[in-house]
């Protein structure tokens, strides 16, 4: 029986559920701070976040030593679509505890946790715990119809892992209840994700690398282009791709079936 989203489907199913006005009012502050928070000025520097680490060093090392933001940003249109999957996951929360679940630390309520590597603390903020025989840490993702159908088939992106994982660490506990809900289509699932210590591992090897990196001497470039020529997408989907590719003059863009792409200018000098 699935822990979250099975108990808040029999609670939807129901004619005579009602939402207690505390919970109705939770989602509410919830929202607001969803807005704030998406459209506030957000802090730079040195930080390092258990949603970024798994990212790879390069592109961590970029926001570790406070370069300007050259590349992807957000957009009107993305603000919103962040905006969206945070009301939503704040949605599932506000459901779960509706239908019952024995869900704590969530919401305004997140527990702020840490991990050290090599000194630096890495922050994060679980959103929530199951109680559960054993506990469970929570978490919700908002998805695309593509990344929900990853999810189904079990392929949870590397990104959420990390994440999850380093907040099991942090906390001591070695099962996630991981739901996620497609945006288009309000359909949801989950899973039980286990602590894998070989992406604790991968974890610690990649910060290393940033903790050790300076401005001057970065980690090495995430990505080489293909026999083609052409960087992947992640490149030109990164805040800081002007930098790492066109102003060193490895790449430059160009505009393929109306989408840009990165074109290493001289392949051999890009590898």
């Amino acid at each position: 029986m699935g822990l979250v989203v099975e108990p808040i489907l029999q609670f939807l199913s129901k004619d005579d559920s009602t939402i207690d006005d505390w919970i109705a009012r939770q989602y509410g502050y919830l929202a607001e701070y969803s807005m704030k928070r998406q459209f506030s000025k957000k802090e730079n520097g040195p930080v390092l976040r258990f949603s970024g680490c798994g990212k790879r060093a390069r592109q961590i090392a970029y926001e570790y030593h406070g370069f300007q933001a050259n590349g992807k940003t957000q957009d009107s249109r993305s603000k919103i679509v962040f905006l969206y999957g945070d009301l939503l996951e704040a949605l599932i929360v506000s459901l779960a505890k509706a239908a019952g679940v024995q869900i704590t630390a969530c919401g305004l309520d997140q527990k702020k946790i840490s991990l050290e590597i090599e000194g630096v603390q890495i922050n994060g903020h679980p959103d929530g715990l199951i109680i559960t025989n054993p506990i469970h840490t929570f978490e919700c993702k908002s998805m695309s119809s593509f990344g929900y159908g990853e999810f189904e088939r079990g392929n949870i992106s590397h990104e959420y892992l990390v994440q999850v994982n380093l907040g099991m660490e942090a906390l001591g506990l070695d099962r996630c209840v991981f739901v996620a809900i497609e945006k288009e289509s309000g359909v949801m699932s989950e899973r039980i994700v286990h602590k894998d210590e070989s992406i604790i591992e991968w974890v610690r090897q990649n910060v290393s690398k940033v903790i050790h990196s300076t401005p001057d001497n970065l980690p090495e470039r995430c990505f080489t282009p293909n026999e083609k020529g052409f960087y992947p997408w992640q490149c030109v989907y990164c805040k800081f791709y002007k930098t790492c590719l066109v102003e060193p003059g490895l790449a430059k863009i160009e505009v393929v079936k109306n989408a840009n792409k990165l074109k290493a200018i001289q392949v051999e000098a890009a590898l």
